[in-house]
């Protein structure tokens, strides 16, 4: 007489669905997705090279996989064994759609990965990141003139410095250039 299988523990029964989920996100089936979050998945559960559901649909494109996740409280700033967050794969990708979306959901544009790249010098050779980033860039400047605050207190760096206020700096300089270039049409 065969023993009967045991019954999954209930953190292998997670692990499953948030396994199922990663892959639901990998290729862009919303369905999948939202099936393992209410099974319990987590979302911000991570692959063996540290890629979230988050990570798939940021590289992919899938805008509507990355709402759901985010809605489902996916962390922006998870990264993975690189370093690199999903704004980063977002913006390797030229997904412009999805970088507004990570950003208006607090993904950190300054954040640097393991080669020492941000998600912004990430997207600097892609056109349709280009114009973002110069929108981006100039929405800022208006509502910093509007509300009278300093571009440091907007931008979120650190007025005193310190590697945070260096890296946000750098990166603000990277969208000036680069609208600058736009502007006198030498941008790659």
């Amino acid at each position: 007489m065969a023993t009967p299988a045991a019954q999954p523990t209930e953190d292998e029964r997670r692990a499953l669905w948030s396994e199922y989920m990663i892959d639901g996100a990998r290729y862009d089936d919303l369905a999948d997705v939202r099936e393992a979050l209410a099974q319990g998945a987590d979302c911000n559960a991570r692959d063996g090279e540290g890629r979230s559901a988050l990570h798939m649909a940021a590289a992919n494109g899938f805008v509507e996989v990355a709402r759901c996740l985010l809605a489902a409280g996916a962390n922006t700033e998870l990264s993975n064994g690189q370093g690199s967050t999903a704004l980063h794969w977002a913006c390797v990708g030229g997904h412009a759609e999805l970088v507004r979306v990570l950003l208006q959901h607090g993904a950190n544009p300054s954040a640097l990965n393991k080669l020492e790249r941000t998600p912004v010098d990430e997207g600097l050779d892609k056109p349709e990141l280009l114009q973002l980033f110069q929108e981006l860039d100039a929405e800022a400047h208006t509502s910093s003139a509007q509300s009278g605050t300093a571009d440091d207190q907007l931008e979120g760096g650190d007025a005193s410095g310190g590697e945070d206020g260096e890296v946000e700096a750098r990166t603000e300089r990277a969208v000036d250039d680069l609208s600058a270039d736009l502007q006198k049409g030498t941008a790659l």
